[in-house]
């Protein structure tokens, strides 16, 4: 960058531009490197079960969108919510399955229809390493998982979860 600097105050002014979008560019790259890195070093070799929320709240398949919002939306603010049926989660719901029903059929759209099945997409294991979670977040784009220990319900863990060590971290230095 100092050298795109440079550039221009000796009028080079376009190729000292692009010196200073260059040096930009490395840098971000260098600093989104590191930051991978210290990730993976924090989270590697702990279990999801130490960042989850156990006994996460939980909704029958059977209700309304609407029964949802007013009851669990606006009831315990959670954007996220298992499905269960009887004891097992068949599957979740959240706010972008919510978005996809118009809200005029809100009163008559069970979950059931709307939810996500409990896939390996949306479904880890309570003791899956931490930083494979994170990776399976990413490449799904999904931001919470249901936790599941020996295939029954254990909690929730949300990408927020996964970054706090990060963000303690760089608090205290």
């Amino acid at each position: 960058m100092a050298l795109g600097v440079i550039q221009i105050l000796f009028g080079g002014g376009l190729t000292g531009l692009w010196w200073i979008i260059l040096g930009m560019f490395v840098r971000y790259a260098a600093d989104s490197s590191y930051t991978q890195f210290e990730v993976s070093q924090l989270l590697k070799g702990e279990s999801v079960r130490r960042f989850m929320t156990p006994h996460p709240i939980t909704v029958p398949p059977d209700i309304t969108v609407q029964r949802l919002i007013d009851d669990w939306v606006f009831g315990h603010f959670h954007e996220f919510f298992p499905v269960v049926d009887g004891e097992g989660a068949i599957g979740c719901v959240g706010m972008q399955h919510i978005k996809q029903v118009p809200k005029e059929a809100w009163g008559n759209t069970t979950l059931r229809e709307i939810m996500a099945a409990r896939s390996a997409e949306n479904t880890v294991d309570i003791n899956r390493e931490a930083f494979e979670v994170l990776e399976l977040m990413k490449k799904t784009g999904n931001s919470r998982l249901m936790v599941t220990e020996k295939g029954a319900l254990a909690g929730v863990v949300a990408l927020k979860d996964l970054l706090k060590p990060i963000s303690l971290k760089r608090e205290l230095e």
